[in-house]
């Protein structure tokens, strides 16, 4: 019987194979959504994170020498420059990245693991990153519709627009908390149908039980005298 914690032809295939395998499912996903790192990326990552591990597990049974973790540590802060490149500051201002720069360090660890011969730990950790990485999106936009603040950058055709929209908050008990009407950011007053009479502003609201934030930016985007609405 062969055990799969000793290093020989079979636990190499099968790590490296295992390996291949976790990377390829979460790549997948990714891919089918067009991040910046998809399937091949991801799989590269996880199969080579497994090879390292399993280089420091033969120099160690070969030689006698060396720490056995000193090359998994190294794997898992250069990992670090992969995942700065899909990270992106888009127009807007707004993060783009981050979750696959975290989904490749993980699925770096993965790959650690299933080298090391952690295998439980490894399938259940990649299940787990599949299951944030596919569904939690969705858990976020559902609990994101009630969260109690937003910020909203609005422009309207004039400053009559503006104060009439003020009134309506008021009358609507939309708590505005907070306005900013010195907007110098070039990129946000980069929207279409730009005209030197519009008035710019930026609304922070705390929001009410009554409302949700779908249901008010629907709201104020159709307000008569609003030409241009986004969430920030």
């Amino acid at each position: 019987m062969i055990n799969l914690h000793e290093l020989n032809i079979w636990t190499i295939m099968l790590r490296l194979g295992l390996s291949l395998l976790l990377g390829s499912i979460v790549g997948t996903e990714r891919g089918v959504k067009n991040r910046p790192a998809g399937l091949r990326t991801y799989s590269l990552v996880c199969l080579g994170s497994a090879l390292i591990m399993l280089t420091n597990q033969y120099i160690t049974e070969q030689y006698g020498v060396g720490d056995p973790t000193r090359m998994a540590s190294q794997v898992i802060s250069g990992i670090g420059f992969l995942g700065a490149g899909t990270i992106l500051v888009t127009d807007r201002n707004k993060v783009s990245g981050l979750t696959t720069a975290a989904g490749l360090w993980t699925v770096a660890s993965i790959g650690l693991a299933v080298g090391a011969g952690f295998y439980m730990g490894a399938i259940v950790g990649a299940v787990l990153l599949f299951t944030v990485m596919g569904y939690f999106l969705r858990f976020k936009e559902r609990l994101g519709q009630y969260f109690l603040e937003m910020d909203l950058f609005i422009v309207l055709e004039s400053q009559e627009a503006y104060h009439r929209l003020l009134i309506y908050c008021s009358q609507e008990n939309i708590g505005i908390y907070n306005i900013n009407s010195r907007i110098e950011d070039e990129e946000l007053l980069d929207y279409p149908g730009h005209s030197s009479e519009d008035t710019c502003c930026i609304l922070s609201i705390n929001l009410q039980e009554r409302y949700r934030k779908q249901i008010l930016v629907e709201t104020l985007s159709t307000f008569d005298g609003v030409k241009h609405l986004e969430e920030l």
